[in-house]
C-alpha cells in the first residue's frame, strides 16, 4: 500500500520452496524472434552458478520498474546473488537478451575497450543466461505481493514465462540504499522512431522534467536508525525452597543492544512529482542524508520533495501485522550523517568512466536506460566491510543502432547528473569547513 507517498511493503523471509524448478533454456529467444540487433556472440553460453531455487523470493530492494508498481510478474532474487527479471516474449524482451549476449561476447572476445561493448561490461550487471518457469511456482513465491495476481492469471493458461538471470547488485549490502535514475534528455530516437511516437514521448519528457534536468528519478529507498532494542539474557540468584540456600534460575539481564532500522521507500508515485531541478536535487540530497542543507546561494534544497508528504512515513524492518503487511510507524527515526562526499565521491569516479566510454563508442544509443546507484546504508558496516558505492546501468529493451553516431543524449544526461552530484558534494564540504 502507499501512504503519504511512501510505499509500505514488508519484506520478510523467503515464503518457502519454489515447487516447480526453473528450467534453463540455452536459446531463450527463437532465431526468428525480432531483435533490434543480432550478435555474433548469440551462441555464447550463459555464465554463472546455477540458481538456488530453494531461496527464491520477491526482490526486496527493487525501487522502479513494472514489478515495483505491482504490474506484471515479480522480479525475484536468491541467496546466490542472482536477480531474476521477467523478460517478455516480445520485441523488448528479445532486444534485452540480445544486448546482454552482445556484452558477454565483446568482453570474452577481448574486443577493444573504448569503442565496443567490452568497455561497457564493467558497468552492466553480470548476465547469467535465461530461465523459463511454471507460473504456478511463481504464485507460490509471490505470496501476497501485488504481482501475484498476474502470476495467477498466466498460471491458469499454463504459460511458462521467461526470466533473465542477472547479478543482484544489492547483494552483499546489509542495508542497501538504492536510487534509480533514468538517463537522457529524451526517451526517443530522432531517427529510429516514427513521428507519432516521437511526439508522444517528447510531451512526456517535457511533462516529467527529464528534458530539463537531463535525467529522471524513478524510485529510491534509504534506511534510518529507528532506535535501539535492548536484549537481555543471563542468570540471577533466586531464593531456594530450602531456606537460606540460593539457586540460580534464568532471568533477563541487559547485556547488549541492537539497532533497529526503518526502511524508507519512495516509489514511482512519489518520484513522478519530481519535475524540476530543485526537486530532483532535493531528492539526491536526501538519498545521501543531506536533507535540509542549504545551497551555496543560501536557498533551501528541500523544495517540497523532502517534505513530510514525500518522506514522512517509514517502514520498520521487523514490523509486521497479522496480514504480513508492514505496520505504519511515525517518523521518529534518528537521522544519519550526511554522506555526500563518501557516496557521491565514489560514484562520480565511476560515472566519469562511463562518460569516457560514451565519448568514443558508436555501437548503439541507449533510450530509457537507468543508472542505478547503490551504497551501504549502515555506516558502521560500511567501515568494517569497506563496502564501496556501486554504479551500474540497467534496462536495455529500447536501445537502437547508433548509425555510426555518438550517443549524445545519454552522454548529456550523465553530464547533468555528474554536475548535480558534484554540486552536492561541494556543498557538504563547504558546510564542513564553515
Amino acid at each position: 500500500m502507499t501512504t503519504l507517498g511512501v510505499e509500505m511493503r514488508h519484506h520478510g523471509e523467503a515464503p518457502g520452496l519454489f515447487p516447480p524448478k526453473f528450467v534453463r533454456v540455452e536459446s531463450a529467444v527463437p532465431d526468428d524472434q525480432p531483435c533490434l540487433a543480432k550478435s555474433s556472440g548469440e551462441s555464447s553460453p550463459p555464465r554463472g552458478e546455477e540458481t538456488d531455487t530453494t531461496s527464491l523470493r520477491v526482490a526486496p530492494y527493487q525501487v522502479a520498474g513494472h514489478s515495483s508498481k505491482g504490474v506484471g510478474l515479480p522480479s525475484l532474487v536468491d541467496d546466490a546473488g542472482h536477480f531474476l527479471k521477467p523478460c517478455p516474449d516480445d520485441r523488448k524482451g528479445a532486444a534485452e537478451v540480445d544486448f546482454y549476449r552482445r556484452v558477454v561476447h565483446a568482453r570474452d572476445s577481448g574486443a577493444e575497450l573504448s569503442t565496443t561493448l567490452a568497455g561497457f561490461a564493467p558497468y552492466v550487471p553480470e548476465y547469467a543466461g535465461t530461465f523459463r518457469a511454471d507460473a504456478a511456482g511463481i504464485v507460490a513465491v509471490a505470496g501476497d505481493d501485488p504481482t501475484a495476481a498476474h502470476a495467477r492469471t498466466i498460471a491458469a493458461t499454463g504459460q511458462r514465462p521467461l526470466f533473465l538471470r542477472l547479478e543482484d547488485v544489492t547483494a552483499g549490502y546489509s542495508k542497501p540504499c538504492v536510487v534509480d535514475l533514468k538517463i537522457g534528455l529524451r526517451t526517443f530516437s530522432r531517427t529510429g522512431h516514427d513521428p507519432l511516437y516521437i511526439a508522444k514521448r517528447s510531451k512526456h519528457d517535457t511533462r516529467s522534467g527529464q528534458a530539463e534536468v537531463g535525467f529522471k528519478v524513478c524510485g529510491m529507498q534509504t534506511w534510518e536508525r529507528a532506535g535501539v532494542d535492548e536484549r537481555e539474557n543471563g542468570e540471577r540468584e533466586a531464593p531456594s525452597s530450602k531456606g537460606d540456600k540460593k539457586s540460580k534460575s534464568p532471568f533477563l539481564k541487559k547485556d547488549y543492544k541492537q539497532t533497529r532500522w526503518l526502511q524508507r521507500r519512495r516509489p514511482y508515485d512519489w518520484a513522478r512529482n519530481l519535475c524540476d531541478k530543485n526537486a530532483v536535487r532535493a531528492a539526491l540530497e536526501d538519498f545521501v542524508g543531506c536533507s535540509g542543507r542549504r545551497s551555496a546561494d543560501g536557498g533551501s534544497l528541500n523544495s517540497g520533495a523532502g517534505s513530510e508528504t514525500g518522506f514522512g512515513v517509514c517502514e520498520a524492518e521487523d514490523a509486521k501485522t497479522p496480514s504480513g503487511v508492514a505496520s505504519i510507524k511515525p517518523p521518529s527515526s534518528t537521522p544519519l550523517p550526511c554522506r555526500a562526499s563518501e557516496v557521491f565521491g565514489e560514484a562520480l569516479i565511476q560515472i566519469e568512466g562511463l562518460r569516457a566510454w560514451f565519448a568514443t563508442q558508436r555501437e548503439l544509443h541507449l533510450l530509457g536506460s537507468s543508472v542505478l546507484i547503490v551504497y551501504e546504508g549502515d555506516p558502521d558496516v560500511s567501515k568494517v566491510k569497506k563496502q564501496k558505492t556501486r554504479v551500474c546501468v540497467i534496462d536495455f529493451c529500447n536501445y537502437v543502432d547508433s548509425g555510426g553516431k555518438l550517443d549524445d543524449n545519454f552522454a548529456k544526461g550523465l553530464e547533468r547528473l555528474q554536475e548535480m552530484m558534484t554540486a552536492i558534494v561541494e556543498n557538504e564540504e563547504g558546510a564542513g569547513e564553515a
